[in-house]
């Protein structure tokens, strides 16, 4: 949540953490994702032509984690 709010400029449209408050176990957390969280991002960026994926997928903020872990960010993990 806190590497997705980070890409979320306005701070009205950012996302709260009851969206994972429930069973994530197997595809939870990409179902969530994939039908709750983008959806409610696309709405916001309705005509803006951005691309959900490439700013706020979770195999995107994923492979940054990844990055900056690997280049020994303060802070950096999948929980985030």
């Amino acid at each position: 949540m806190t590497r997705l709010n980070a890409q979320i400029q306005d701070h009205d449209a950012k996302v709260g953490p009851s969206f994972l408050m429930r069973d994530l176990a197997g595809t939870g957390l990409q179902d969530v994702w994939r039908y709750e969280i983008l959806p409610l991002l696309a709405e916001h960026h309705y005509g803006e032509g951005v691309n959900l994926e490439a700013r706020y997928g979770l195999a995107t903020l994923r492979h940054q984690a990844t990055r900056e872990a690997t280049d020994g960010a303060e802070g950096a993990s999948f929980d985030d």
